[in-house]
């Protein structure tokens, strides 16, 4: 993400060191009925950071644009564990982000 490599390690990072978090973007599109969304991972060392950072992935061509949940953010998740190992963020190159997306029944 970035320029920057997602390590997964048993000791917990820096508390200022830069943070993973998800971001969920809504906004309304003046052809389509409902809400629109957009879902971005951001670096940043706090909430506030992250969601000013995501702003700027808001599509132009939004009605309305905001980030769900926090007043106008629909939800700004930090990710600082997976699985019971911390998340470490270390800079470097790699192949990019790559995304599954798939419909699993519960």
């Amino acid at each position: 993400i970035e320029h920057y490599q997602v390590h997964l390690s048993q000791t917990a990072p820096q508390p200022d060191s830069l943070r993973l978090y998800f971001i969920n973007l809504g906004g309304y599109l003046a052809e389509e009925f409902g809400e629109a969304h957009r879902y971005v991972l951001v670096l940043a060392i706090s909430k506030q950071q992250a969601r000013a950072k995501a702003r700027r992935h808001m599509l132009k061509t939004w009605q309305q644009p905001h980030v769900d949940a926090v007043l106008d953010v629909d939800d700004c998740i930090l990710i600082d564990q997976v699985d019971g190992h911390f998340v470490h963020l270390v800079e470097g190159s790699h192949q990019g982000v790559q995304f599954e997306n798939t419909y699993r029944v519960i």
